[in-house]
């Protein structure tokens, strides 16, 4: 049950704070899909396994072929941003690990996290290459609890292997996401746009909506860290992502409107509008929010300086 949350909430965070229109878990490649990229993605693994050794501690394979080693690679949750028919799209590519005294692999007697996390990367890199080539990916492992001093090795791993990447001309970026960077990256974002979402079907987020609501764990009272909004981007970006969401559930009136004028880089704009005025179509978001009090439409011209204050602002709004 335990990682069958963790992979509801990295569900969740791809679906909500990445935007990935197609999110799935457990994902495996299929014996029938026509491997376009088969022998680029074999090579690619064959460089990073050598590579990595040389530079630090990567788990042994078992002797299999790459093929039988590709097809049993399953990725926790994986999800696909395209935003238009001309956008090549970005992959998201996330392992989930859960363990309630901290990340550990045991292997002889030894904690092989450090190899284990590395070669699970690798692996789901080169699953992702196959199918879809040098698109541009985000490959993470995502842990709640580590030791400080595995974090630090593994962390330092990462670059090597993202400075790797960089080398082959690879548009893929490793992240290692855990303990306070768990709650600011992942935790609170989600948190943040689950105030615009209805739907019951996302386990995380039910589970999360009945704690909220019975007090017995408040995200909110803890959220006054503006790294927690770094996921979203600039600040045009939180507007879009993080003020929508939060708006979403109010009545939308003039205080609010009267809050959000200094952040918005012209003083002829209205921050929300019901309607669009004529020739200015280009000034606001073109999809409009869905308040309580019918629909409006967002600026999308924001003072970049004035982040803090917008974050400021958004947390006051929940």
């Amino acid at each position: 049950m335990t990682q069958e949350m963790g992979e509801s909430l990295m569900y969740s965070w791809l679906r909500h704070v990445k935007g990935c229109q197609i999110a799935q878990t457990n994902w495996k490649a299929s014996p029938t899909w026509d491997m376009k990229y088969f022998m680029e993605a074999q090579d690619l693994y064959s460089r990073f396994l050598e590579d990595a050794k040389t530079q630090g501690p990567v788990e042994d394979e078992c002797k299999i072929s790459f093929k039988q080693s590709l097809y049993q690679t399953e990725i926790d949750v994986i999800g696909l941003n395209k935003t238009s028919l001309s956008h090549n799209g970005k992959i998201y590519a996330a392992e989930v690990a859960y363990h309630s005294d901290g990340l550990h692999y045991n292997k002889n007697g030894k904690n092989n996290s450090t190899g284990k996390v590395i070669s699970k990367l690798i692996k789901n890199a080169v699953a992702v290459y196959a199918i879809w080539g040098n698109i541009e990916a985000e490959i993470l492992f995502v842990t709640p609890v580590i030791s400080n001093t595995l974090n630090v090795q593994i962390q330092s791993t990462i670059k090597i292997l993202n400075g790797l990447a960089s080398s082959y001309g690879l548009n893929y970026n490793f992240r290692f996401i855990a303990n306070d960077d768990f709650k600011l990256r992942i935790i609170d974002p989600v948190y943040i746009m689950s105030q615009g979402v209805n739907d019951s079907s996302e386990m995380f987020l039910r589970a999360q909506k009945l704690l909220d609501i019975s007090g017995v764990l408040s995200v909110k009272n803890n959220l006054k860290n503006p790294d927690s909004f770094d996921e979203f981007g600039a600040v045009g970006e939180i507007a879009n992502k993080a003020l929508r969401a939060v708006l979403s559930n109010k009545d939308i009136n003039k205080k609010i409107i009267d809050g959000l004028q200094p952040l918005i880089s012209s003083s002829t704009l209205t921050p929300l509008v019901n309607t669009v005025p004529h020739g200015l179509s280009n000034r606001y978001y073109k999809t409009p929010i869905m308040a309580k009090n019918g629909d409006f439409y967002l600026c999308n011209n924001w003072f970049m300086n004035k982040k803090t204050d917008l974050i400021d602002y958004i947390i006051g709004l929940l």
